[in-house]
């Protein structure tokens, strides 16, 4: 029965949240990241032309021209070098670039930069629809959109040259998730509370579980969303990319 009520008042929690629109994007907005070092959400949007810093408020920071990177599906933050933020940005066929953003950067173009590139079997393709990483452990992990649905994880690569990875595959998700969502959108590798948080954009759901699969608790969202992306903020609430370019925020009941 609490299970049940929590459910509930998480679901109209989300219904009654207002979005909130980004009027200086105007493409439909793939993929979000936060630093809490530089108090920074980091945008990018489908079509791969621009990376969007702004700050808690979602107030513009600066614009970031992308280069040949294809159609672009997220970004996450790695951690700050002596160089500089560093960031991931994914797209659609499982290429990752890994670059470093000056104060001066105004633009950033895929053949300066390293790429990794998803090892995929013949006769097959991927569909990535979204990313995370783990600062603690250093590992990213990857959700493939659906047919099958699929998450692999995977170390940052040591080297700084181009290579090709072989993720790993946690657990079989599709068998896992499978009775109820029918596509992930993205997914939070949430170290503080040990599980990890995946979005379906079709079914409309967020859905909870440990690092082996098991099912934690689900949220019903509010049919009126689209969701593509979504984040933990600094409060530790949940920061939702609605397409084309709305954001709504409310807090994780934990």
């Amino acid at each position: 029965m609490l299970k049940l009520f929590l459910l509930l008042f998480a679901a109209l929690a989300c219904s009654s949240q207002e979005l909130k629109t980004i009027p200086y994007i105007e493409t439909n907005i793939s993929g979000t990241a936060y630093s809490s070092e530089l108090g920074s959400y980091f945008f990018v949007t489908q079509n791969g032309s621009a990376l969007y810093e702004v700050d808690l408020s979602f107030n513009l920071k600066r614009e970031i021209k992308l280069f040949d990177m294809g159609q672009t599906q997220d970004v996450s933050y790695l951690g700050t070098s002596e160089l500089g933020p560093e960031l991931a940005i994914i797209n659609n066929k499982g290429q990752l670039f890994i670059f470093t953003i000056g104060q001066l950067t105004t633009s950033v173009k895929a053949n300066d930069i390293q790429v990794v590139s998803l090892y995929r079997s013949k006769n097959s393709d991927h569909d990535i629809s979204g990313m995370d990483f783990n600062l603690n452990t250093q590992t990213f992990y990857v959700t493939n959109k659906n047919f099958p649905m699929q998450l692999y994880s995977f170390q940052r690569p040591t080297l700084k040259a181009n290579i090709e990875v072989k993720p790993n595959i946690p657990f079989n998700i599709d068998q896992k998730l499978s009775h109820l969502v029918t596509d992930l959108a993205a997914v939070i590798s949430d170290p503080e509370k040990k599980q990890l948080i995946f979005l379906s954009h079709q079914s409309k759901r967020i859905i909870f579980t440990d690092f082996n699969g098991l099912i934690l608790r689900t949220i019903y969202l509010n049919q009126n969303l689209q969701p593509k992306d979504f984040l933990i903020g600094p409060k530790r609430d949940l920061i939702i990319v609605s397409s084309p370019y709305h954001i709504a925020v409310w807090p994780i009941k934990e």
